[in-house]
This record gives structure tokens, sequence and C-alpha cells, in this order.
């Protein structure tokens, strides 16, 4: 019986609300609208209703009412001006006659509602949804082509726009494709779409041009007390061990001061929270572009411990300079992290492992035995001495870095060939068959964007340019703190060989930025393209032409003594290693260039400066290579490293032979 009245109950109860409803009625005119349109809404109020206000608001949120039934939560936010404000509430209209028409702009606005006021003071309440279609960029990316430096694939995706257009470039876009735009110059691309309504617009910016570093990281500080108005971030490291199944980004935050700004990610923060400042990440392979879900993460003191190689540039060059990059190098080792192991190497255009790994500092420093150039003031062999730095890392079980320091350019190496990396290309293959990273410290020395851009991608480095020693002291302090503190992303990425470039869009407290990082799968970069320098001196269009490419960077085979063209005999070996490279590889031919110092007239040094090329060409001749394989030049002083010899070191480099070898 109890239930029976249940029932006769629900339906009285369900009668009398029809009844209600049926004294409502209220439409509108699109269930879809592009935000910026309008749309009709239609309402009439029977008498019986006994209405004394009609309103109409308008719902901003994603909150669903799932009853039509009148609502005490509903009525109070409906009624209350700052419950309005809070929950997205607009009141649109009211003093309403009982039949009637409006137009609403859609301004998000996904939800129109009826209020009718009675006169028992249960209001009657009605709905209509409207699906607002906003236009949205999904992603847009600009990336320069690895292969071809002046080509910018261009990728877009859209949603919801009706007109798309690249500013000034092109119009009536797809709203997904794809360009290839080419410029030698920085760019900035502008994406604008449209629905006749509304406009979005978002700006990729590429370029070679020297950018400008961000601070170094000297303090840690949490976001609550940055010490600037906007923050940098910078994908530091990809680590893609576990590739396909993620790929890991090793993320730095800082503000203008150097402070590592803190409380950004979970643990220590809510995602949501998180995603206010790390808003998307897009992955580009071959003008593909997608983007991806990911996860972040700060992580403060990690665990990881590092087997380092410092590797450090002793070459004549460095003579003023050299207490200095001492002093900072002791000073980096003194205040390591006590699980971490060193190994040092010392390099001119001979190599020096004066420390192997050890961990205990006292002992690195004894072995370093730091007391400047010594018996070192050499030429540069570059490739050579990382390797050297390289392989003292291979016992050590930890993460592995070769941080080198250098002020100039690779000249020496290829004395080491067959021994230690004589290439660009060699050195790259050693770092990723270790799975180490390679640290790049320029000081002084400006190097090719795209050479260091291509560099740090293929050995997961970091590239740190210096124009005055005494920063040295803040690079090795970033190095320190960033090899314990971070932020971690990590996503599932596109599966694909090739250059994948990884985009992160950031919130730097002003405004949405971009910051980015390319990484290799499968595929590996050439480095060759690189030696070719078409406004030097030596550059050979007809050998390039009959297809021959230079093998190494031009190289100093041999400094002279004042006036003199005899070759000494410490330089034997290095051009016995020539000689053998040369009979060993039948397609190789070779250009010898003599130099001489500012002393003396043009006509004595020319004839000084083929002498010394002649020298070195007999030395060949005797070991045996073909001589149609060998063409000398004297270039007297017309093509000096330094054009003012300040220093007697400036004059003896300068006093030399090159050598560029070709293969095909």
């Amino acid at each position: 019986m109890k239930l029976l009245f249940r029932y006769i109950y629900l339906l009285f109860v369900f009668l009398i609300a029809s009844c209600s409803l049926q004294k409502v009625s209220f439409t509108v005119d699109k269930k879809n609208a592009y935000l910026g349109e309008t749309v009709e809404l239609n309402w009439k109020v029977k008498k019986s209703a006994k209405a004394f206000n009609i309103e109409i608001v308008g719902e901003k949120n994603k909150k669903e009412f799932n009853t039509l039934f009148y609502s005490e939560d509903l009525d109070s936010l409906l009624k209350n001006p700052s419950a309005r404000k809070k929950k997205e509430f607009v009141l649109l209209a009211d003093s309403l006659a009982r039949k009637g028409s409006i137009r609403a702009s859609i301004d998000s606005i996904e939800k129109f509602h009826i209020v009718v006021y009675v006169s028992d003071g249960t209001p009657i309440i009605r709905y209509q949804t409207v699906k607002v279609l906003s236009p949205k960029i999904v992603n847009f990316s600009a990336v320069r082509d690895y292969e071809n430096n002046e080509l910018v694939h261009l990728t877009w995706d859209t949603k919801e726009i009706k007109e798309l257009e690249l500013e000034g470039i092109k119009t009536k876009l797809p709203k997904k494709g794809s360009m290839n735009y080419k410029t030698k110059f920085e760019q900035e691309f502008v994406l604008i779409g449209n629905n006749k309504h509304y406009e979005v617009n978002e700006v990729r910016t590429v370029g070679n041009i020297e950018k400008q570093q961000r601070a170094m990281v000297k303090d840690v500080k949490n976001i609550d007390n940055i010490e600037s108005n906007s923050l940098t971030f910078e994908i530091i490291e990809t680590n893609v061990k576990n590739y396909p199944k993620e790929v890991e980004l090793k993320v730095l935050v800082v503000d203008g001061a150097g402070n590592f700004i803190s409380d950004l990610a979970p643990p220590f923060v809510p995602k949501d929270y998180s995603r206010e400042y790390f808003k998307k990440v897009i992955e580009t392979v071959k003008a593909n572009s997608a983007e991806l879900e990911f996860k972040v993460e700060e992580i403060r003191e990690s665990n990881e411990c590092y087997d380092m190689s410092l590797v450090l540039d002793y070459s004549n060059s460095m003579t003023n300079s050299i207490t200095k990059l001492e002093q900072s190098v002791e000073n980096f080792i003194r205040n390591k992290y006590a699980p971490d192991n060193f190994s040092i190497v010392k390099f001119d255009d001979s190599l020096h492992l004066a420390c192997d790994l050890k961990n205990d500092i006292n002992e690195i420093l004894e072995a370093a035995n730091f007391n400047g150039i010594d018996s070192f003031g050499g030429t540069a062999a570059l490739y050579a001495a990382a390797d050297v730095g390289l392989k003292s890392l291979q016992k050590g079980t930890n993460q592995k870095v070769v941080v080198l320091f250098t002020d100039g350019f690779e000249n020496a190496s290829f004395q080491y060939y067959g021994e230690y990396a004589s290439s660009l290309n060699e050195l790259v293959k050693h770092i990723k068959d270790m799975g180490a990273s390679l640290y790049l410290i320029s000081y002084g020395a400006t190097y090719n964007d795209k050479l260091v851009s291509d560099l740090v991608s293929s050995t997961n480095g970091r590239f740190y340019q210096i124009n005055q020693i005494q920063d040295l002291n803040a690079v090795y302090e970033d190095i320190r703190r960033l090899s314990r503190t971070y932020y971690k992303i990590t996503y599932r990425p596109i599966m694909r060989n090739g250059s994948h470039n990884v985009q992160l869009t950031y919130f730097n407290e002003i405004s949405n930025s971009v910051t980015d990082r390319n990484y290799l799968i499968a595929d590996s970069l050439n480095f060759d393209k690189f030696n070719i320098d078409t406004n030097a001196y030596w550059f050979d269009s007809i050998m390039v032409k009959k297809g021959y490419k230079l093998k190494f960077s031009p190289q100093v085979l041999v400094n002279f003594e004042y006036d003199k063209h005899q070759v000494n005999s410490s330089y034997n070996n290095i051009l016995t290693n020539f000689a053998k490279y040369l009979n060993e590889h039948p397609n190789s031919l070779i250009q010898i260039y003599g130099h001489t110092d500012s002393n003396g007239t043009n006509e004595y040094n020319l004839d000084l400066s083929m002498k010394r090329a002649k020298e070195v060409e007999d030395f060949l001749k005797a070991k045996k290579v073909n001589p149609n394989k060998i063409t000398s030049v004297g270039k007297a002083f017309t093509e000096p490293i330094y054009k003012k010899e300040r220093y007697e070191w400036q004059a003896s480099e300068n006093r030399r032979v090159e050598i560029l070898l070709w293969d095909k």
C-alpha cells in the first residue's frame, strides 16, 4: 500500500511540473553558431503562468543542469549578481513581455535560460543550448630545414576556421596543411584565421641571427619571488632512450636575474596550476606536425650521478686567459656534488690526459696540476681532444658528459687519424655510441648557428657562448645546478625516423612564448658540409664541381721559426699520417698552402711561403705519395690567422702550412 501511495505522489509531482512547463515555450533559431555570431531567442509565456517577471540569462560555464524543475541553487545564482559573476551567469534581459524575441551574441555563452517568476514565488526555468564553434589554431610550426638552411617548413592545423592566411605571404590557405618558404634572414610568420565574426592568430619566428642568451642559473627561488617581469623557458636536454614509448625533456625555467624558478609543477603544485605555465607540446617530423599529450614534474635535487670529462683548450690564443680558466675549473671541481667523477684533458695540437676518472677532489686537483700554458701553446686539435675525454669515461657507470672549452676552431686533429676522432662526424658518432652528451663552451669564437644546432641535437648537448673569461664561473655553476634541478616533461612522440623538432609553448608571465629543440631518430647528420666556406681563400669551386668533398676542415700541419722554411723533425709523425692516408685512398687529393708573418716585403714573403709549402710537398713525395695528387701554393701574408700580431705567439701561428684534403 505504501508503495502505491509513493507512485501516486510521484505521478502528481510529474503532472504539476508538466503543467508548469507547458505554460512556457523557449526556442533558439540555431543549435550551432560561430563565436561572434548572433542567435535569435523566442519565448511565449501563457497567462495561466501568472508571471510577474521574465528574465533571459546566459551561462558561460560548462555546468549542465540535469532537471528542468525549480532548483534552489540555480535560483539563488540567477538572483544574486555576485554569484552570477562567480559562476559566469550573465543577465541578458529582464522585465520582458510574455511573448517576444531578442538576438544574443555568442561570445562563449553556451546555454540560455529563461526564468519566469510566478506569483507563488516558484520560478519556471527552461533552457536552450547552443554549440559554440570557436575558431582555433590547433598547432602552427615554423622549422628550418636541416639540409637547406634557407628553407622553412610551415605546418598548421585549425578548427572552425572559414578564412585562413599567412600574413603577407599567402591567402586562402586550407584549414590543415603545410608549405615551404625560402628566406636567409630572421622571419616572423603570422597565421591569421577567422570565421567572419572573430579572428585568431599565432606568430612563429625563425632566424639565424645571434640570439640573446638567457641568464646563467645562480640560485633557486619559487614563483612568488621572481626578480624580473618575465620568465625564460629552455629545453636543455632530450632523452630518447625509451623511444618510441616516450621522450623525456629536461626544461629550465629562469628569471632575468638568473634564478631557477620552482613550484610550477607537480608534485609541489597541482597539475591544473602547472598547465597555466606549461601550455602545450607540438612535435614536427618532416613537415608532419601534431600536438601531443604530456606530463610535467619538477625535479629537485635529483640523485642522478655524472661522470664528466673537462676538456680544456691550452692553445697559444689562451695565453692571456689560462689562469682564469684554471681558477674557474678548480672552483667547479671543489663545489662538485659528492658522487660525481671527473677527468681532465689539456690540449693544443698535442693531447694530454692530465687526470683519469676520479672522485676525490684533492686527487683530481693534484693530478690536474694547474700551472698555466707551460709546455703547451700550439694549435687546436679540438675533435681529437674531445675524443680523449670521451674515452676517459668508458669505465664510468654514471651519465657521461664531455664539457669542451675552447676559444677557437678545429685545425689540427687529422694527425690523430685512426687513433682519435679527426672529424666532427667521427666525434659525434663516438659520443652517440657511448650514449654521452657534449657541452660546448665557446669563448669569443663565433660558431655557425646551424652547426651549433645540429651538434646540440646530435649529442643531446648544450652550447654556451661567452665573451669574457670571467663569465666562465657562471657557466660552470649553471652546469652544476642544472644537473640536479629541472622540470621533466614526458610524452609519446611521433613514430618516424629523421629529425624531430619539439616545441614547448609556455606562459612567461606576460604572454605565451615558444621554445624548441631538435633530436634525431635513426638518421645521422653529415657535418662535412660545414667544412666548406665559399668565402674562404682556399675554396675551390672546380673541385666541388668535379665531385670532390673536403674531408676535414683545413688543418695546420706545421709552424715555422722566424724566416725559416725547414720543417722541424717534431712534425714528422703528423706528415707521415697524411702520407699514409693519401696512399691508402686513391681518389684523395691534397692542396698545400704556405703562409708567413707580417715581417718582410710581399715579394720576399711570397717566395718564403712557397718554399714552406714545397718543403711539405717534398716530404710527402719521399713517402711515395703520387705527385699528381699534390698542389702547392704560397700565400705570403695575405691570409693570416691574426692580422695584427700583438704577441709573438700570434706571429708564430701565422707562420704555418695549411693543407686541404679532398676525397670522393
